[in-house]
């Protein structure tokens, strides 16, 4: 189920080299198989989207929620990037939207020091 407040975003395209699988559990070869042949058999297509998440140590990297699978596949075909929705949980946003507000307030007080200083000179 979905918490009240989780954001989408997306589908975006997203580096593999950016995903952390850290789900360390076998994965059925029949499966990653047939994701390889469509993914093979049609360069320009996606088998799908796989579901993401920011990943809580590292702010440049995802993890994975939905499949890992695709994303295996899509690393034995030589693709760089996989097709994906970002799910932000609601703290993440509000953690965000804080951010930036802060880079917001400290854009507007270096401006204000500046045209001070302009005006000072």
């Amino acid at each position: 189920m979905i918490a009240p407040g989780t954001t989408f975003a997306g589908p975006l395209r997203i580096p593999l080299g950016q995903i952390l699988l850290t789900q360390h559990e076998r994965r059925d070869p029949q499966r990653v198989a047939f994701y390889h042949e469509l993914l093979t058999q049609h360069p320009h297509d996606d088998p799908g989207v796989v579901m993401l998440i920011p990943h809580p140590d590292y702010p440049t990297l995802y993890t994975a929620l939905d499949g890992h699978h695709r994303i295996v596949a899509a690393f034995l075909a030589g693709r760089c990037d996989v097709l994906a929705l970002i799910q932000f949980p609601p703290q993440t946003m509000q953690t965000m939207q804080t951010m930036q507000t802060m880079q917001t307030m400290q854009q507007q007080s270096s401006s204000s020091a500046e045209s001070a200083e302009s005006s000072a000179a």
